[in-house]
């Protein structure tokens, strides 16, 4: 399984779905995070200048992980077992990542 972090993925040999080479590498920034057993909190933010993308867990003072607002593509967090909580703050603003957000429970992701 991969570690919770925040990630960017690079790929020069990029094809579509026909097999044409894509122009250019290929870049995809996104979170990736785990709940434990118990129950969790998860927070996703945006920071007061409007420019990173920040998930807490089970920490409402220091973000857990971030990323540039403007490239994240996605948000991936599973709650794992207990009972979660996922709250979007838009105090500062629209916290989705370009292609959105994924929840995920004890056993099946929620879009």
């Amino acid at each position: 399984m991969l570690p919770a972090g925040s990630y960017e993925t690079d790929s020069s040999r990029v094809t579509d779905a026909v097999g044409n080479t894509m122009t250019g590498p290929a870049i995809f920034n996104f979170i990736w995070t785990g709940g434990t057993a118990g129950a969790d909190t998860f927070r996703i933010a945006v920071n007061a200048a409007g420019t990173t993308t920040q998930v807490y867990q089970n920490n409402d003072v220091t973000p857990a992980f971030t990323a540039n607002y403007a490239s994240l593509g996605e948000i991936f967090i599973d709650g794992g077992e207990g009972d979660d909580t996922f709250i979007v703050d838009t105090s500062n603003g629209n916290p989705y990542a370009l292609s959105g957000i994924v929840l995920g429970g004890a056993t099946e992701p929620i879009r």
